[in-house]
């Protein structure tokens, strides 16, 4: 047999090993070499491998009365959220669209393993559990929850899953349901019902175009028919109002119109057309190859996705979200497409000069300040740098009973290295903790100063001496 072509020249077989494989191999595969790369772009097989991991969704025991079987139950409900619908509209998916469900109910299974999966109390569970029941879920779903359950955070350090918990909070253990239910009687008692347990909700529009806000909006099916759309909306308010003169601007149109198609169809006479050499041709046939290329980098469903800001990332890019309906509700109520995680905050505030790229429009950071308190600032508007000071508010987070242990790391790679600036700050962040750590080891330590510390008040007779100093008498018993 003859592979020096291969997979052209089989393409059955080499689609065959690939769907025996899993999805990292796949990808590989693809980065052999141009002629494989060209190879996936020509061929279908995300659509099969779905197919193939459905059937292995379905042929998995999910069944289990033990309590510590309760990630497999949650892992059963997740991968069910997320095929819901999948295959009742099978015809309308995208190779895109396999791709992204097949990376997800893979990811589904490798968590599930390393058990990366958050603890949900059972009133919790059984809620999800029923909703479906409840709101007659035959083709679409209308219920998702709880939030951390289909979140995960893509850094694995203590001080990133902190800054993030405390902006999310009580919504990683919250219920989505769609808004279009709200006037369903059955879900309404339900609703009251588990709000007595402590259970939290959010309701949020699942389709836009059954949101009221969205109901006079212009939906266009691609962008370029919104540029199109812009541009035959800027001609008309350029368009003078007197008859006269638009009828003649639209007979000069077809007439400069109609002069260049005659300049095109009749070839200018004397003139002698030029034979292509073959170097020439290959020229050609080399920009045509970079087309290609630079077609693919854009439009490609293997293209990467940009950040937002080369030295610090955003909350949206450090989560890894596996559902549009849960990534739309917090990015709507807190906004994570624009908020930066700057670990250090007080570096910010005092050497802003070093970080001039962070102050655009409409970005907020996020990060620990000083006193060790998570703080919020927008740098465009909160702040006034003068020659002798820097002067500005700072939002303290302030949060109570935040949500433990319901933040999980992907168990994907760290991808703190996207961004130097950010990785470098949390080895800073890490150097301080351990500092700290040291420094506290033994008796408790009291401090005059939140902002500085005194070495001098490191014994039980020097910390009671200031309490004496201050009116406070300590009685030991």
């Amino acid at each position: 047999m003859d592979y020096s072509s291969f997979p052209y020249t089989h393409p059955n077989l080499f689609t065959e090993i690939l769907l025996c494989t899993d999805v990292r191999t796949i990808l590989n595969s693809r980065a052999v070499c141009q002629s494989w790369r060209n190879w996936f772009l020509k061929n279908s097989i995300w659509k099969k491998f779905l197919a193939l991991i459905h059937s292995k969704v379905l042929q998995t025991d999910w069944s289990s009365d033990q309590d510590e079987d309760q990630y497999k139950k949650l892992t059963h409900y997740r991968i069910k959220r997320l095929l819901h619908g999948a295959f009742f509209k099978n015809a309308d998916l995208s190779e895109l669209d396999c791709l992204s469900l097949s990376v997800k109910i893979e990811k589904c299974f490798r968590q599930l393993q390393q058990n990366f999966i958050p603890k949900a109390s059972a009133d919790t569970y059984r809620y999800i559990t029923k909703l479906p029941t409840e709101l007659n879920e035959e083709k679409d779903i209308k219920s998702i929850g709880p939030i951390s359950l289909f979140i995960r955070i893509k850094v694995d350090h203590p001080l990133v899953v902190r800054i993030v918990t405390e902006i999310l909070n009580k919504y990683l253990t919250s219920i989505i349901v769609d808004k279009a239910e709200k006037d369903n009687q059955k879900l309404q008692i339900f609703v009251m019902r588990a709000m007595a347990t402590g259970q939290n909700w959010v309701f949020r529009y699942f389709h836009a175009d059954q949101d009221p806000e969205f109901a006079n909006a212009e939906i266009y099916a691609s962008e370029e028919e919104a540029i199109k759309a812009s541009r035959k909306s800027e001609i008309t308010e350029d368009k003078p109002n007197h008859p006269a003169s638009a009828n003649n601007t639209k007979h000069s149109e077809l007439a400069t119109e109609h002069s260049e198609d005659r300049k095109e169809a009749i070839p200018e006479q004397g003139v002698k057309r030029k034979i292509p050499d073959e170097e020439e041709e290959s020229a050609k046939r080399q920009r045509v190859e970079d087309a290609e290329d630079h077609v693919e980098e854009h439009e490609s469903i293997y293209s990467t996705w940009k950040t937002t800001n080369p030295n610090f990332p955003t909350i949206l890019e450090l989560l890894d979200i596996d559902h549009p309906v849960v990534e739309e509700a917090l990015v709507s109520r807190f906004h994570i497409d624009k908020i930066l995680v700057v670990p250090r905050l007080e570096e910010f505030i005092l050497h802003q000069e070093k970080y001039t790229d962070l102050v655009q429009g409409g970005l907020e950071i996020i990060g620990r300040d000083q006193d060790g308190n998570v703080s919020k600032i927008d740098p465009e508007k909160d702040f006034f740098v003068t020659d002798s000071a820097v002067v500005g508010y700072i939002d303290n987070i302030i949060t109570f009973e935040v949500a433990k242990n319901q933040l999980i790391f992907w168990g994907g790679d760290d991808v703190r290295n996207r961004w130097k600036e950010f990785s470098n700050q949390l080895e800073q962040a890490e150097d301080c903790t351990q500092e700290k750590n040291n420094v506290k080891k033994g008796l408790p330590m009291f401090c005059s100063n939140p902002t500085t510390s005194d070495s001098s008040l490191n014994s039980v007779e020097s910390i009671a001496a200031v309490l004496v100093s201050r009116g406070i008498t300590i009685t030991k018993r």
